[in-house]
């Protein structure tokens, strides 16, 4: 057992740390939802489940909803987010990677956590951590040799000063495992002596020491302890007086960690991490819908209902059906597990309201009101009760069920309407057969049909026109007059030689608008008259005019420059005339003449104009004559070489101006090697030639093409690029003549016949290079 005990000093500095709060903005637009929120209790799969069964799934936060759903939210609840999805989900993206998305599959773009949250896991580990400030003269030091029990005997802590602390962890190395010791309090903290004995179970103002085994530390503060209160031997040359200064318990930093977490949204709006296990309540969505019913196939008495499904696991359909035109006894409610439901009993003319309530675990989605009407009884008793030359008055009786007006129609269009059961149809055309139909009608609805036939008296003819006019012919129609006729006579005479020729035509009116007029000359003013008949009554005369066609003309020739057209025919009879200059994707030029030429100026380079020449008689026009002629092609400009390599060279130019879609010819050729390539090009102003030999020059030359003519060529040369290969030439000289192959003279003469023939071989169509030695 020690004979001195000790006062443990130990100065710790720890770090902690936090992942910064992340808040990240992403515009994401969703479609129009509805959200529930759900005060039962569930663990997070469970509300999951439920979400998915009887909504769609767990909430989806965005920055356009997170506001709105915060302000109505009372408790912690469970939204659609968790650390990690596992492979039982509807996706498999970022699988391994935590907050990546959310429980319907979209990604994680916006987060709202509240401070702190979500936890990250420390690989710090928790350190406790004391403090205490002294001043003593000397310290004495200890090994861990000097400890060997953790059982005082008495234990003396003597100091002064305001001592507040809350928590004071002192710890060791060595074998020696509790808290350590732990001294806690508050208010003005100032012993005297401080005296402990015994062993086990005690009680301080909280102090508790314990521990075994050997321990080490690096810096002691010491005081003596006897068993005797109040009596000090101290091992120093002087008094310590020490003052604790006790540090807060350092929290462990992994203590929110949770490995596999779900999230719950607070009150305010921000994010928690919380066991998914943990039983809270939780935030529903669904897409926003409406059942709306479609009403088809109504009768008098019957309907059919139909109605796109509802969204998920629809237990059954409601149909609520209100007759609107007062009282309840056609008021029916009905179920159905079917998207179609027949009605069935309705009243004639009837205003109905139906709605379909689609219920999902016994709640009602929404649903949209639906007016329609059934179709009213057809009218009874229809007769005519008067009838004059101009009028036909009808009367009829109601039918049964509900009618809102009746509508009548005469010359197969709905011409009237009516409130009462009779209607006086007027301004009809004398003479003339009529059919009436009344229906009954209830909103947009109408009634079967009831049909009565009237007949008024002839009149006049109208809209006679002349059309389809030849060279000798021409056809004459007109509208039915204001009323029936049986039988018509045209007139029909020409100024040509004052020759008159009549045409009586006989036919039923229903049937016979129009005649043809044949055998008449050409290019002549023709006079013409119909008169309509009902029985023996003839009515006015109605008169017209018209020219028939003249000669087309003949022999069109067309002669064309770069930039404008001239043309010429013949008609000796005619000299009136239009021409037409077109140009595909241009407007058309149409020019009146009085002459047989016409030249077009300021066109467009290599265009393929046509021009059509028409004879013309008080706009009456002959058949077109019509001939195609291209506009000569100018050459292009600034022709260069862009780029060579050892097998290609790009050539490029500029298109002539004032020309329309262009054709180009090119042509690349080699004398060396009698090569040549020609290239027809659309609307390009740039090629490329490949496949060419190396250290080669070329002649390339390009020409505007227009049809069959071709500009002037622009030409220019270029070499590819030489790849070199050395090709060794050893000559020996022998001559009769002494030192004949030793003089320079000879040797020079030789070299300069020798380049002189590769010259004339190889001129500079290919790269070549003689080198001596």
């Amino acid at each position: 057992m020690f004979q001195d005990k000790v006062w443990i000093l130990i100065t710790c500095v720890y770090i902690c740390w936090c992942p910064a709060q992340m808040m990240v903005l992403y515009k994401f637009g969703v479609a129009d939802q509805e959200y529930f929120f759900l005060s039962k209790n569930f663990s997070w799969d469970e509300a999951r489940n439920h979400c998915q069964v009887c909504f769609k799934e767990l909430v989806t936060l965005t920055p356009s909803n997170i506001q709105n759903i915060a302000n109505k939210l009372v408790s912690d609840s469970w939204i659609g987010l968790r650390k990690n999805f596992h492979s039982d989900t509807n996706s498999t993206t970022h699988a391994n990677q935590p907050w990546t998305r959310w429980a319907n599959g979209d990604p994680l773009f916006f987060q709202n956590w509240h401070p702190g949250w979500p936890a990250f896991k420390s690989s710090s580990p928790k350190i406790n951590c004391c403090s205490c400030c002294s001043t003593c003269p000397a310290v004495k030091k200890y090994t861990s040799s000097e400890f060997t029990t953790s059982t005082p005997d008495v234990m003396n802590i003597s100091g002064s000063g305001a001592f507040t602390p809350d928590v004071m962890n002192i710890s060791g190395s060595g074998a020696f495992t509790p808290d350590v010791m732990n001294i806690s309090g508050s208010g003005a903290f100032t012993p005297d002596v401080m005296n402990i004995s015994g062993s086990g179970a005690f009680t301080p103002d909280v102090m508790n020491i314990s521990g075994s085994g050997a321990f080490t530390t690096e810096v002691m503060s010491v005081r003596s302890f006897t068993n005797a209160t109040n009596t000090t031997e101290s091992d120093v040359s002087a008094q310590c007086i020490c003052s604790p200064m006790l540090l807060p318990d350092v929290p462990d930093p992994n203590e929110h960690y949770i490995e596999d977490s779900c999230v719950a949204m607070l009150s305010s709006g921000t994010w928690v991490e919380k066991r998914c296990s943990d039983i809270l309540p939780f935030i529903c969505y669904e897409d926003h819908f409406v059942c709306k019913a479609n009403v088809t196939d109504m009768t008098n008495s019957s309907a059919t209902l139909t109605w796109p499904a509802g969204p998920g696991a629809i237990s059954h359909y409601r149909v609520e059906l209100s007759f609107q035109g007062g009282g309840a006894s056609q008021n029916k409610t009905e179920t159905t597990n079917n998207l179609t439901h027949d009605l069935s009993d309705l009243m004639p003319g009837g205003k109905y309201a139906v709605q379909v309530f689609p219920v999902k675990c016994d709640r009602d989605l929404n649903s949209e009101k639906v007016v329609f009407y059934t179709i009213p009884n057809k009218v009874e008793n229809l007769t005519v009760r008067a009838v004059t030359e101009a009028s036909v008055v009808l009367q009829w009786k109601k039918p049964a069920g509900s009618v809102e007006s009746y509508i009548i129609k005469y010359k197969d269009e709905w011409n009237s309407s009516a409130a009462m059961e009779e209607k006086e149809v007027s301004g009809l055309s004398p003479g003339n057969p009529y059919t009436f139909t009344v229906l009954s009608k209830v909103d947009s609805l109408l009634s079967e049909a009831s049909n009565i036939t009237a007949h008024t008296k002839p009149s006049t003819v109208t809209d006679l026109r002349v059309s389809e006019i030849n060279e000798t012919s021409l056809l004459l129609t007109w509208m039915l007059p204001r009323g029936n006729a049986t039988t018509y006579r045209v007139m029909a005479y020409h100024d040509y030689n004052n020759r008159t020729d009549p045409i009586n035509v006989s036919h039923n009116a229903q049937t016979l608008q129009s005649v043809r007029i044949t055998e008449l000359p050409e290019g002549t003013r023709i006079n013409l008259t119909v008169e309509a008949l009902a029985g023996d009554t003839m009515g006015d005369s109605v008169a017209t005019y018209n020219y028939t066609v003249p000669k087309p003309i003949w022999d069109l020739m067309l002669e064309t420059t770069s930039d404008s057209l001239h043309a010429n025919w013949k008609q000796p009879w005619v000299n009136h005339f239009k021409v037409e200059l077109q140009l595909s994707g241009e407007e058309k030029i149409v020019k009146t003449v009085h002459n047989h030429t016409i030249t077009f100026p300021n066109l467009k380079a290599a265009a393929n104009y046509t021009v059509v020449v028409y004879s013309d008689l008080d706009g009456i026009r002959s058949s077109g004559v019509a001939c195609v002629k291209f506009t000569k092609p100018t050459p292009p400009t600034d022709l260069t070489v862009t780029n060579r390599t050892e097998n290609q060279l790009f050539f490029k130019w500029k298109a002539p101006q004032n020309t329309v879609t262009i054709k180009y010819l090119v042509k690349l050729n080699s004398s060396f090697w009698n090569y040549e390539q020609e290239v027809t090009l659309d609307n390009q102003t740039s090629y490329v030639f490949t496949n060419l030999k190396s250290g080669t020059k070329y002649s390339f030359q390009v020409q505007t093409v227009a049809n069959e003519m071709k500009s002037k060529p622009l030409t220019t040369t270029n070499s590819t690029i030489a790849v070199t290969a050395e090709i060794s030439l050893a000559m020996q000289c022998s001559s009769s003549k002494p030192l004949l192959c030793a003089n320079e003279t000879s040797r020079n003469t030789i070299i300069n016949k020798l380049k002189e023939h590769f010259q004339m071989k190889l001129k500079n169509d290919v790269f070549w290079q003689l080198e001596t030695s």
